[in-house]
């Protein structure tokens, strides 16, 4: 949650990952300078723009903060998105043979023991919101947002237009293709994981535009390493299963 002063006051913007966070950021330092709460800092197991609304008032007191805003996204585009962004990497965490089936497994048994999984990629949506955050979706556009900070701090015809960052690794994206086919089961479980999320933004269960994932192509897959971080992951919830269940 970057933090920006404006008319002397501190406002802050609610850095929902995978949902335009770092665009918002490059104009923000733009228009107000650097930003606090921004970068990695010890103390933190995830990234400062990546911190709820909790994590950010238990060390800032709330009401030093005039004014919050946030962007968000439909929950299944932002899953597959996070997933995307993993599989592209030049080092991702998980092998590329990885299914997103296979992942949402991995993370629905993570996070709830885990909620700052990968860098808070997978918290629900309103955990990053405080009681006066004013939403916006990303599926909307983002001159609304130019438009309520400019409306709020003054226009500034000088900045260049909002543009958008991707970060993807260009060098693997000739590994995949994409498939906008999704398991039905996948979106029923992705609209059950983040039921809240939905709920409070008016989604429905499935996104108005298609989804695209990506998948490794089979001339460079090797089942093996799927079929070996499957038993590996298995093995390793057993194993914290067993201790969560210690009678210490």
């Amino acid at each position: 949650m970057p933090i920006f002063q404006a008319n002397n006051k501190l406002h802050f913007f609610a850095h929902v990952p995978k949902c335009a966070g770092t665009t918002i950021e490059a104009h923000l330092i733009e228009r107000f300078g650097p930003l606090g709460m921004f970068g990695h800092s010890q103390g933190f197991n995830v990234s400062l723009q990546h911190l709820t609304w909790a994590q950010v008032t238990s060390v800032v007191p709330e009401n030093w903060i005039a004014s919050s805003f946030a962007v968000v996204r439909h929950p299944l585009t932002r899953f597959v998105s996070a997933y995307n962004m993993r599989l592209s990497q030049a080092r991702p965490p998980f092998p590329r043979e990885v299914t997103i089936t296979d992942f949402l497994d991995w993370v629905e048994a993570r996070l709830p023991t885990n909620p700052e999984l990968l860098d808070n990629h997978f918290r629900p949506q309103v955990e990053f919101l405080g009681p006066k955050t004013r939403v916006f979706r990303l599926e909307d556009g983002l001159d609304a947002v130019i438009a309520d900070l400019d409306q709020k701090f003054g226009s500034s015809p000088s900045l260049p237009p909002l543009g958008h960052f991707d970060f993807h690794v260009s060098e693997t994206e000739g590994l995949f293709y994409s498939s906008e086919i999704l398991p039905k089961r996948l979106i029923e479980r992705v609209r059950i994981l983040y039921a809240e999320d939905h709920l409070r933004f008016g989604y429905n269960p499935e996104p108005a535009r298609s989804v695209t994932v990506k998948i490794l192509k089979p001339t460079h897959a090797r089942a093996y390493k799927r079929q070996a971080w499957r038993i590996r992951r298995h093995l390793s919830e057993n194993v914290l299963q067993r201790v969560r269940n210690i009678d210490v």
